[in-house]
């Protein structure tokens, strides 16, 4: 968002005036019903909510003609957007990179996420972008689905060369983000700990942070057919948790890798169930045990639990 082109961010901006405009309309919500629309209400647009950017412009994009019918009437200033063919065309752009960002965001977001998946999803997002660079400035936007249902429904030939261009370079600028975020040099740091990947690899090199004595119980440990079906079907975690008391040095050195949060999805949910357990009315409250049951993910047999309570009514 901060290497936005300023005519991409001019559309940013004015697409959140429109959305702030129409959010509290009764009556477009039923225009919207009257006309069966796919949506019946436009989605409130807020900086805090990362998933924000990419739904609201998705669903703006989607009630465009909606949109158009509802404000022919009125008075308001940014109503001529919306028949704005080059206004739109990067209306759509938008709404598809910020909602590829979407996908890619939820991709590394679960309690099981470990630091090599999420090192996958992103290498797979900046090879994908790369891509997209290459697509954009031949014109091949198949994969970007509300820009290419906009060109399709218009005379793809209106939309000059510059404004490809300046699609290519907002993308260019994304794609030395993700390489100031996710440098080139990790790939070396995470071919050294391959091993924790995939430890019954042939040919398994030892690593250089890698003692001898933890090197050859990773060699035994990589030589026990046994263990090579309970890696496959045990995710990463538990694996080395269940190693950890025959080859305990080289458990402990996997899970030291593997314990730090690939991102922080686990931080975040703990302050949303604490933000919706403690409100204003429940200020005074020691919210502690009740995010301990909500957060964990063992779920209690109430039926058991309420038949050892049973109380009879001493009046009885």
């Amino acid at each position: 968002m901060k290497q936005m082109p300023s005519n991409l961010k001019l559309v940013m901006d004015e697409a959140v005036k429109i959305i702030n405009f129409i959010i509290q309309s009764r009556l477009f919500f039923l225009l919207c019903e009257d006309y069966g629309s796919k949506h019946k209400t436009l989605l409130l647009h807020t900086e805090v909510r990362w998933l924000s950017r990419g739904k609201t412009l998705t669903r703006l994009f989607e009630l465009r003609a909606e949109l158009q019918m509802f404000l022919s009437d009125t008075s308001f200033n940014l109503k001529d957007r919306l028949y704005d063919k080059p206004w739109l065309f990067r209306l759509s752009f938008m709404a598809d990179i910020f909602q590829k960002l979407n996908e890619l965001n939820l991709s590394l977001q679960g309690k099981q996420t470990t630091i090599f998946q999420a090192f996958n999803k992103i290498t797979a997002f900046k090879r994908k972008l790369e891509f997209c660079i290459i697509c954009i400035g031949k014109r091949e936007i198949e994969s970007f689905t509300s820009l290419s249902e906009f060109v399709s429904d218009n005379d793809s030939e209106m939309f000059q060369d510059d404004v490809f261009e300046e699609l290519v370079t907002y993308l260019n600028s994304m794609r030395a983000s993700s390489e100031k975020y996710f440098p080139e040099e990790q790939n070396a740091k995470m071919k050294l700990n391959s091993w924790i990947h995939n430890p019954f690899l042939p040919n398994l090199q030892k690593p250089e942070s890698m003692s001898n004595e933890i090197y050859e119980s990773l060699l035994e440990m990589s030589s026990d057919t046994s263990m090579e079906p309970l890696f496959k079907t045990t995710p990463f975690n538990d694996f080395w948790c269940r190693i950890r008391d025959e080859y305990p040095m080289l458990g402990k050195m996997a899970l030291n890798i593997l314990l730090p949060f690939p991102t922080p999805y686990l931080c975040e949910t703990g302050f949303s169930t604490n933000a919706a357990t403690k409100t204003k009315y429940r200020n005074r409250l020691d919210a502690e045990p009740d995010m301990r049951l909500q957060l964990s993910s063992i779920k209690p047999d109430i039926n058991l639990m309420m038949k050892n309570k049973i109380q009879f009514h001493t009046s009885h």
